[in-house]
């Protein structure tokens, strides 16, 4: 296949950057001669900053700056949803220091072409060896034929059809760095698609600061990973050992005991990185994602954040199609829209802080009002709405009761209003901070950076009967299945609460209850002047009580 075959396959290169290294340039001005676009993401590099601007320049390159170190995960996102959104038909994955010799695209378009079902074909991979000392994994060695089908490749080098984030999704956010590609992998195996690694395409990357240690006649590699990234490995592989279960568990775990022996026997800061595997393993059990370092008020949340439909929410709709429904922090409409589109929900208003999500909840939904929620002059009469979803935002508020309170007055008489809160209460916050002295805010979840109340159970439904609701509906997410269940199960439900991860409340108005009616005959209606004596005369009389009552204790 030839250089301009490959130029005709509307390829865009997503390369993630770092501090990059002096050699990104070369790779970057090799691959503008095939690329459509070269969509170059970085990550909040504080070095390599004129080889960023060299870059620049070259032709057909686009760079997309991050205020904030992201992870590789939602780095790709970006650039993968650029390129799509672009029109790209095939996208490249790279590294910062990678380099793709020239024929390795061709024989991996040319590979996707001969194969007799490349229809099915969700990931081409090359034969990657390190830069620096020529080594190669034992796995990519003596592969037979032109392409082999593989479980698990490393994302680097990957030549991906479109159609395969399709099928497949993005990577995700919350693996921040290490395993991404494992997850996608697995995923993509589970969409039925194969992944195959081309013997033809040569990538030459850097795995970590690789070095040889010679003991007598035998030999092996060292990779020095910094403490940080065995964090990351040892908390997302148990992530990953729950979410896929299968063959390739046993095959990574020797990988990981092999890797611990060269840390204690060659590698320098080895208890500095026992030490971040030993937190890692506890988060990974916790299931505590996102960035190590955590995170603050100011972090971007990724896109999957505004996009997710709530199920669980389901069963607490009232019977029937609901026509007049408001969601209080819509994001881009996923829930409320999807609702709308089967004929649930017949009107909705969305209200959304966030103006690109806003924007793509405009296409699904009847009205959406932007704002701040606390600050909004809601442009409804009282008694509009039969429904208000409010999935997530009472913790976000400075006045979640006043916020309550106006809501009330926007429901009808029957409305209900469906709450989702998450619970501080769960043992992934509560262990951490007991026996770690860690209380890390996060991108999202139960500690997420933006939370600023923090409800259980009890404060929940103390919140809506303070402000005249009745509770019509608790129930919950996180302990109905999986480790929650189990755990809750085991312990005869009387730690349920430490496994809920959100409670999911409906309420409605208490019934409001007239006044009773005095009727006053108008021949014995007092004036103010006699009520005026008459209250008079009933004070004097009560102290008049209350002093005998005195003088006779005495």
């Amino acid at each position: 296949m030839g250089f301009f075959e490959v130029k005709s396959r509307n390829l865009y290169a997503v390369v993630v950057t770092f501090n990059p290294p002096d050699d990104l340039l070369e790779s970057i001005t090799n691959l503008q001669e095939f690329c459509s676009q070269i969509v170059i993401v970085d990550n909040c590099s504080t070095s390599g900053l004129e080889t960023l601007a060299k870059v620049s320049a070259c032709e057909h390159t686009l760079i997309i700056q991050n205020n904030f170190n992201l992870g590789i995960a939602t780095a790709l996102n970006i650039g993968v949803q650029h390129a799509i959104d672009s029109g790209a038909k095939w996208i490249l994955t790279l590294d910062q220091d990678t380099h793709l010799f020239e024929e390795a695209l061709a024989a991996m378009f040319s590979a996707y072409d001969r194969h007799p079902k490349s229809e099915r074909i969700g990931i081409l991979a090359p034969i990657h060896f390190d830069k620096l000392t020529g080594y190669q994994s034992k796995l990519v060695k003596g592969l037979r034929g032109p392409y082999t089908p593989r479980e698990i490749v490393m994302s680097s080098g990957n030549l991906i059809p479109v159609s395969t984030f399709a099928k497949v999704g993005l990577y995700d956010d919350d693996l921040f760095i290490e395993y991404v590609d494992h997850d996608f992998c697995l995923k993509t195996r589970k969409a039925n698609l194969e992944i195959i690694i081309v013997k033809e395409a040569q990538m030459a990357h850097s795995l970590g600061n690789v070095r040889k240690h010679n003991i007598g006649a035998f030999f092996f590699f060292s990779h020095n990973y910094l403490p940080v990234r065995r964090y990351y490995r040892a908390r997302n592989r148990l992530i990953l050992y729950r979410r896929h279960f299968g063959f390739w568990i046993l095959q990574d775990q020797i990988f990981a005991i092999k890797d611990m022996l060269k840390i204690l026997l060659v590698e320098e800061g080895r208890w500095q990185k026992i030490k971040a595997t030993l937190i890692g393993t506890i988060d990974g059990l916790l299931s505590r994602m996102g960035n190590f370092e955590g995170a603050t008020y100011l972090t971007p949340k990724a896109q999957k954040y505004f996009v997710e439909f709530r199920e669980e929410i389901v069963p607490l709709l009232p019977a029937g199609p609901i026509e007049r429904v408001m969601d209080l922090g819509c994001g881009s409409g996923e829930t409320s829209g999807y609702l709308k589109s089967i004929g649930k929900f017949k009107w909705v208003c969305g209200v959304e802080g966030s103006p690109d999500a806003a924007v793509v909840a405009k296409r699904k939904l009847d009205q959406v009002v932007e704002g701040d929620i606390e600050k909004i002059d809601f442009p409804f009469p009282k008694n509009h709405f039969d429904v208000i979803l409010a999935l997530d935002i009472l913790e976000h508020l400075v006045d979640p009761w006043s916020t309550v309170e106006t809501l009330k007055g926007l429901l009808k008489p029957e409305g209900r209003l469906i709450v989702s809160i998450p619970n501080i209460r769960h043992y992934s916050v509560l262990l951490p901070l007991l026996f770690l002295d860690d209380w890390r805010y996060t991108q999202e979840g139960l500690l997420d950076s933006t939370h600023i109340r923090f409800f259980t159970r009890t404060s929940c439904i103390s919140l809506f009967k303070s402000l005249g609701f009745e509770i019509e509906t608790v129930d919950h997410t996180g302990a109905k299945k999986g480790l929650g269940a189990i755990l809750s199960w085991l312990t005869l439900q009387r730690f349920k609460g430490f496994f809920i991860f959100q409670h999911l409340i409906s309420v409605k108005k208490k019934p409001e209850i007239a006044a009773p009616k005095i009727k006053i005959s108008r021949t014995t209606t007092p004036t103010l002047q006699n009520v005026l004596q008459s209250s008079k005369r009933g004070q004097s009389l009560r102290a008049n009580e209350y002093e005998s009552e005195i003088n006779s204790s005495l």
